[in-house]
Parts: structure tokens; C-alpha cells; sequence
């Protein structure tokens, strides 16, 4: 089993409603890791696929954060997983 798959499977199921994204961390091939939100569908919701979500760089990221996490979690919403990773630039 992946990690993302090991993530989804300890995301906390709710009647419905949206679950907050499950914060982590990866280790990356260099060292140090890597912060990582991952966003599931609602309960209920069949799973359509995934989408490996690779941020813009520098001060575009920062004009865009709010863009970003309403895209991932309305992803979620229509049944995609959303892993987000908050790679060092």
C-alpha cells in the first residue's frame, strides 16, 4: 500500500460532510521531508481518481493559496483525491 493510499485510509470518515485534509509529511529522496495535504472525497462520494496537485513557484504561490486549497477541496468534493505538496523551490 502507497502512503497516499495509507493516508485516505486514515482520513476520518464523516456523515457527509467535507473532513479537513490530512496533514503529513514525506521524506524526500535529498533528505529533509516534504509537507503534504491530502484531501478525500466525502463519505459516499465514489472515488473518480487522483490528482497530484504541483504548486506555483514563489510569490505566485502566495498570490494563489486561497485559489489552490478552494481547487483542491472542490476536487474532493466531486470525488477526486488531492494530494498537495509543498515542494522547496
Amino acid at each position: 500500500m502507497s502512503r497516499i493510499e495509507v493516508a485516505a485510509s486514515q482520513a476520518p470518515a464523516s456523515s457527509g460532510r467535507r473532513s479537513l485534509p490530512r496533514a503529513f509529511f514525506l521524506d524526500a529522496p535529498q533528505g529533509g521531508q516534504r509537507f503534504c495535504l491530502f484531501h478525500t472525497p466525502r463519505p459516499g462520494v465514489p472515488e473518480r481518481g487522483r490528482v497530484l496537485f504541483c504548486h506555483p513557484f514563489a510569490e505566485e504561490l502566495n498570490t494563489t493559496r486561497s485559489t489552490i486549497a478552494r481547487q483542491a477541496r472542490a476536487l474532493a468534493d466531486i470525488g477526486f483525491s488531492v494530494l498537495q505538496i509543498d515542494l522547496l523551490g
